[in-house]
Parts: C-alpha cells; sequence; structure tokens
C-alpha cells in the first residue's frame, strides 16, 4: 500500500508540473490502484474513507480533463470546426487549472504522509471473498448490460475494480486478466464517445459532428455484446474458478508433503 501511495504522489507532482493527456491519464490509473487496495485492505476504517473522500475528488477533477482531451480528439478526427476546437481548449485549460489547484493543496496540506501513517496490512492480503465478489458484480452487472444500454456505465466500474484488484496480486491467470483488460477497452471506447457526444452537444457542436459520434459509439456497444457473449456469457464458474487461482497461485503451487514431512515440519 506504501508503494501504491508513493506512485500517487510521484504522479500527482508530476501532473502539477506538466499536466499532458498522458500524465493525466497516469494520475488517474495511480489513484485507482491505490483506492482500490485501500478500500480493500481497510475497509470501513473511518480514516480510509477520508483518503477517499479527498481521492475522490481529485479523480473527479482529473476525468474532467480527460473528457476534453477525449473529446478535443474525437472532434478533430471527424473534423470538427476550428471554432468548436478552440472553445474545447478553453474548456480544457479550465479544468487543468482547478486539478492543478486541488493537488496543490492536497501535496501542500501533506496529506499523503498522513495517509502513509494510517497505513496498515496491503495487497497480498487481499481475501478470497473480494475476488469473489468482485466476480459476482461484475457478471450482476453485465447481465444487465447485455439488453440495456444505461447499464454500460456500472458494468465499466465493476470491470474496472476487478481488473485492479486483480492486478494488486502481481501474478496469476494472465489469460483472464487479460479478457477484462479487453473488456475494459470496449467499455471505455462507448464511454469516450458518449462523453464526446454530450460535451460537444454543451459546446454547441454541428448536428453532424453529433450524429457522427453517435453512430460510432453504437457500433462500439455492438461489438462490446458480441465480446461478452463470446468470453463471459454463461461462465460465471469459470471465472469464479479462475480468479480463485489468481487469488492463491502459491498454496496451489506449492507441491504436497508427506505425512513425515509434515510431521517435521510441526
Amino acid at each position: 500500500m506504501r508503494e501504491l501511495l508513493d506512485q500517487f504522489s510521484a504522479a500527482a507532482c508530476l501532473t502539477i508540473h506538466s499536466p499532458h493527456p498522458d500524465q493525466v491519464h497516469d494520475l488517474r490509473v495511480a489513484i485507482r490502484r491505490f483506492t482500490q487496495g485501500l478500500a480493500i485492505s481497510q475497509p470501513g476504517s473511518p480514516e480510509a474513507e477520508k483518503t477517499l473522500r479527498i481521492l475522490k475528488r481529485i479523480m473527479r477533477l482529473a476525468g474532467d480533463v480527460r473528457d476534453c482531451d477525449i473529446t478535443r480528439k474525437l472532434a478533430a478526427r471527424y473534423k470538427a470546426s476550428r471554432k468548436l476546437l478552440t472553445r474545447l481548449d478553453r474548456r480544457r485549460s479550465a479544468a487543468e487549472r482547478r486539478l492543478i489547484s486541488q493537488l496543490r493543496q492536497t501535496i501542500e496540506e501533506g496529506a499523503p504522509e498522513k495517509w502513509k501513517e494510517s497505513l496498515s496490512g496491503g495487497p497480498n492480503a487481499l481475501p478470497d471473498r473480494a475476488i469473489l465478489r468482485g466476480v459476482k458484480r461484475l457478471f450482476k452487472r453485465g447481465s444487465a448490460a447485455v439488453d440495456s444500454d444505461e447499464e454500460l456505465h456500472s458494468l465499466r466500474i465493476a470491470a474496472k475494480k476487478l481488473r485492479y484488484t486483480l492486478d494488486l496480486l502481481h501474478h496469476g491467470d494472465r489469460e483472464h486478466v487479460d479478457r477484462i483488460k479487453n473488456l475494459q477497452r470496449f467499455l471505455g471506447e462507448i464511454n469516450d464517445y458518449e462523453t464526446a457526444r454530450r460535451i460537444a452537444a454543451h459546446e454547441s457542436a454541428s448536428k453532424r459532428l453529433i450524429g457522427i459520434l453517435g453512430e460510432k459509439q453504437e457500433k462500439k456497444i455492438a461489438a462490446f455484446r458480441r465480446y461478452w457473449e463470446r468470453l463471459f456469457s454463461g461462465r460465471k464458474r469459470e471465472w469464479k474458478r479462475a480468479a480463485l487461482q489468481i487469488a492463491r497461485p502459491q498454496a496451489q503451487a506449492a507441491p504436497s508433503r508427506s505425512p513425515r514431512e509434515r510431521q517435521g515440519a510441526a
């Protein structure tokens, strides 16, 4: 957990000095990793809840910057007007200032050092039930998202939480972890087009651009549903077994010992 906190602190400092799109992305990843580890290793802790509230605020501000970057990129790809691109640049600059202000306040108040003092436990102590809960949540929301576009966002959050929980273990069944990453990619692209469409409409984009973004989003949704049907649908038990293998690789890899060896070790 301390290593994850150090990664967040480093990403925050780099973002303050150079808030380019890749760095904002790295900051968001660092926050996700740390908050997921914190939520699992210290559930219900008042100190952890206070820390999570601050990090969620930073994540929201970083998300505003990232949304502008995504919208600007897609708008440029589909030949948006120079006037719209300029408005998006101004929107991004304002979001960037808010993010940097919050990051500076967090660092200057010494929050990361205070958080470090309250940390206990770590990802290596993750219980099996956290993994199984993540799998159950993923499949429940996935089943709903197959029939409802409105459930796609909830599934995306569930996929992120499960993926980062598994990543914290640093080992395991890479095939299933890679499938989660691919699922995230499908859902992330859907969200990108939804976000770009919303912001573009707010900034008075042309109907042509908004229509293109909507069409692209529908294609991404169809691709997600084909992927879910092929690799997830009806495979909840398989995923539970795979998740537990990831959670307990050392126990499964250890050779069995004879009664005499066990007696000698006692």
